[in-house]
């Protein structure tokens, strides 16, 4: 897979593969292996430059963001054995993305949880608190990682007050409770 790669340019080839991943994110709405495997693909790329600039970086969080606003929405009696799967690849991701975020990122990320901090945050204890399913489970790390890297973010020097709430409020989804 593309993204996967570890000899594929990020800028080049991976951001070209994100808008088609993000699409079926939103679109597939009654085919949760699709959704699984679009969030799943959005969770592989190591670097921060991979996912494009500021405003592609927030389309992929909103493509999360708006997937964990409608996974209840489930018409398909057959899917609903994936969807805590599906809930579990998603804050996984949103977790990988949190632990990429920059500075930059900090006050459009700040405008797009608006509202939304609630929501995420009980879906993220869902997944913390979910019961572990295989031995190599990384959820504890990548929310430790995740949560470290965004107090970093909290501790540079010209950081604004804006910038510095939103990234204890991320601090908090992430951390343990």
């Amino acid at each position: 897979m593309i993204l996967s790669n570890p000899q594929t340019a990020c800028q080049g080839k991976v951001q070209g593969a994100l808008p088609p991943i993000k699409s079926k994110l939103k679109s597939c709405e009654n085919s949760l292996h699709v959704r699984i495997n679009a969030a799943l693909a959005l969770s592989i790329p190591t670097h921060r430059s991979c996912y494009g600039d500021i405003d592609r970086f927030c389309l992929v969080w909103s493509s999360i963001v708006h997937a964990l606003e409608v996974i209840d929405q489930v018409a398909d009696v057959s899917e609903l054995k994936y969807k805590d799967t599906l809930r579990d690849q998603l804050c996984q991701t949103l977790t990988h993305l949190g632990g990429l975020i920059g500075q930059d990122d900090l006050s459009p990320l700040h405008k797009l949880m608006k509202d939304r901090t609630d929501m995420l945050e009980s879906h993220l204890s869902r997944y913390r608190g979910a019961k572990l399913t295989t031995v190599d489970d990384t959820r504890g790390a990548l929310l430790s990682a995740a949560s470290v890297h965004l107090q970093d973010l909290m501790n540079i020097k010209d950081i604004t007050a804006e910038d510095r709430n939103c990234a204890a409020q991320l601090v908090r989804m992430f951390a343990e409770p």
